[in-house]
């Protein structure tokens, strides 16, 4: 089961965790840690780019409220 709740059988997993997703993640993870991979601002980027890092930013951004929301309802901060 995802965090999102959407549930996904075991025999369909590597449609969803293919190398598309794993490219995405990786250029994600590495948009993370180094910034924009061309030269210039964000429209001087390929729009692919610039919508792969949003999807993973949108996705991150629920997962991360949806484990404060958990946290808070434990008691924690």
């Amino acid at each position: 089961m995802l965090f999102t709740g959407h549930r996904i059988k075991r025999r369909e997993i590597d449609k969803y965790f293919n190398d598309v997703y794993l490219f995405g993640l990786e250029l994600h993870n590495r948009f993370k840690r180094f910034g924009l991979p061309y030269s210039g601002g964000w429209a001087e980027q390929p729009e692919y780019l610039i919508k792969i890092i949003e999807i993973f930013e949108r996705v991150y951004m629920q997962y991360s409220e949806q484990q404060r929301k958990k946290a808070v309802r434990r008691g924690g901060s």
